[in-house]
């Protein structure tokens, strides 16, 4: 075929296939005669009518040309499909849908995704050291691709978390949102530091605006303040403090902090003069027979129910029903898998379904 007819078929593919280059494994006499092409140009050898069909088709006569448009056009597909959203990235042999013990992806949508994401992060790096063609920093902002990740992620970030407080007058708990909670409390820190831009300390203001006067973390007491806080609460009550919730009590309240000084204790990381400055309270260390103290709860739980025919009450003002609360929370909370790496030993288990215990609260 003719030279020019052959490029009259890449027009007509073009015209087919906007911004879109044949792969070797679609069209291979095509792919090869682009080869052709590209090297007769980059040697001065093409003929200036041929050189003037390509261009008015905007021809790219540089490979790496092709392939950058080629990803180019795979993200702005991708933005179209997903509402403007940027492709994700994250840790790759974290990801369930790679296997990174044969380094093979299982789904061949989220590796595409993951690599124009790995991409995306490279137009970055280039245009933050000026290594990017002017025409192509203009085409990445047209899908508005985000020049600068950190700040696109900071606004999507700030809009998300200004939209709950909004909505709830506060931040979202760890539990509830981990990262958004952890992103209010970062950032915070950078507020109060001065370490925003002026945009952003400003959205920060309106953001703080809308939470409850207590949002900032509570101080962090020392020791000694705490002994201090102890001190005066037993000179007033004439007793320790105790927990009145079945839940793990927030980490400010004294009764707490003794059970961290206690379990501390047991663990040999409590210095002697701390252990006989809380002696002095009243306090009392004992170490624990972990299958005793089980089993006696056991029997009082079985006590317990016999004798009022319900469960125990976290929130009870009675300090034995209280105990054994806990205890049946922290079993339902062993069978769930709540707590990392432990579980129901299989032998208290046999025994707790043999009385119909509620694993399943209600």
């Amino acid at each position: 075929m003719h030279v020019d007819n052959k490029i009259r078929v890449i027009i007509k593919w073009f015209e087919d296939n906007p911004g879109v280059y044949p792969l070797k494994s679609e069209n291979p006499e095509l792919y090869t005669f682009i080869s052709y092409i590209r090297n007769r140009a980059k040697k001065g050898l093409l003929k200036n009518s041929h050189l003037q069909m390509l261009r008015s088709i905007n021809f790219e006569f540089n490979a790496q040309d092709q392939q950058w448009y080629y990803r180019f056009n795979k993200l702005r597909e991708f933005m179209i499909s997903n509402n403007g959203q940027l492709p994700r990235m994250g840790n790759r042999k974290k990801l369930k849908e790679y296997d990174s013990k044969t380094g093979e992806w299982i789904d061949e949508n989220r590796k595409e995704e993951y690599f124009l994401g790995k991409w995306i992060q490279a137009q970055r790096a280039k245009i933050k050291n000026g290594k990017i063609k002017e025409y192509r920093i203009e085409l990445l902002e047209s899908i508005n691709m985000g020049i600068d990740g950190y700040k696109r992620k900071w606004d999507e970030t700030f809009y998300e978390l200004y939209n709950y407080a909004l909505k709830e007058n506060r931040i979202p708990e760890l539990k509830e949102n981990e990262s958004l909670h952890d992103w209010f409390h970062r950032n915070l820190k950078f507020y109060d530091n001065n370490k925003l831009n002026n945009k952003q300390s400003r959205l920060f203001i309106g953001l703080i605006s809308l939470l409850k006067s207590d949002f900032r973390p509570k101080k962090h007491m020392t020791w000694d303040e705490r002994y201090v806080e102890l001190k005066e609460f037993v000179k007033s009550k004439n007793r320790l403090p105790i927990s009145h919730k079945i839940i793990k009590n927030d980490a400010d309240s004294l009764a707490y902090w003794l059970s961290i000084q206690r379990c501390d204790w047991r663990k040999n990381k409590l210095p002697l003069e701390k252990v006989l400055k809380l002696e002095k309270l009243g306090v009392v260390f004992k170490k624990i027979d972990h299958e005793k103290d089980w089993l006696e709860k056991f029997a009082n739980y079985c006590e317990f129910k016999k004798e009022f025919n319900r469960e125990p009450n976290g929130w009870s003002r009675s300090e034995e029903e209280i105990k054994i609360a806990y205890w049946v929370y922290y079993n339902r909370s062993l069978y769930k898998g709540n707590y990392k790496n432990r579980q129901i030993p299989e032998h208290r288990y046999n025994l707790l379904k043999s009385i119909d215990f509620p694993f399943k609260e209600g």
